[in-house]
């Protein structure tokens, strides 16, 4: 497949692109300084603005999915950066024609704070400007017409993968009690699949250890 690959400097973007190209999969980087990205074969970078519509319909045009790992990192503060970028994503989507979007969000965004534990709501009061934005990029993006999905992963690690990642709709969810983790490179594979094998479209799913 051909996928277009949002904040692929990012260290989850980072692992997402090693998955695709290790899969065999075509992919689009579209990335402020390529400099900042190796030279591989099936690997295109597209100097730009994710916040631009027109650098992400050019990035998008003759892909068949994006892959959005796009983040604040560890800023704590709102820049509306997903909100922009969703904005572009689905204005340029609807100008390509490119329907199917996965989009890396985290655990505790949105209605998804109902099911954390109270360690984790806790914490969820640093990350409060930064979650809201992610909400309201999210909120853009479900009123869409595009075949979304829609990935709330639980605090991300750089530990080795090691499978046994639970892929379950967020209607389904309960509360996840304690502090859950999981590592970058698991949440890259169940990315990638998710783009490729399809399913899941207009859902939300909560990435965790079984």
């Amino acid at each position: 497949m051909r996928i277009l690959l949002l904040g692929a400097t990012g260290a989850t973007g980072r692992s997402t692109l090693a998955r695709l190209l290790a899969d065999g999969h075509e992919v689009t980087a579209l990335v402020r300084d390529p400099a900042k990205l190796p030279v591989l074969s099936r690997l295109r970078t597209v100097p730009g603005d994710a916040r631009s519509v027109d650098d992400v319909g050019e990035a998008m045009r003759g892909a068949d999915a994006t892959v959005s790992c796009l983040g604040t990192g560890l800023r704590y503060r709102a820049d509306d950066l997903i909100l922009r970028t969703t904005e572009a994503v689905v204005d340029a989507s609807d100008r390509t024609g490119v329907r199917r979007v996965v989009m890396l969000s985290a655990f505790g965004v949105g209605d998804t704070r109902r099911s954390a534990g109270w360690p984790m709501r806790q914490a969820y009061r640093l990350m409060a400007p930064v979650f809201d934005d992610k909400a309201r990029g999210e909120a853009l993006l479900r009123a869409s017409a595009l075949d979304w999905t829609i990935a709330y992963a639980v605090t991300l690690t750089n530990g080795a993968r090691r499978g046994g990642v639970r892929v379950d709709d967020m209607d389904d969810v309960r509360i996840v009690p304690g502090v859950p983790f999981i590592a970058r490179r698991d949440v890259a594979d169940q990315l990638v699949a998710l783009a490729v094998d399809g399913g899941r479209f207009r859902r939300g799913v909560l990435l965790r250890y079984g």
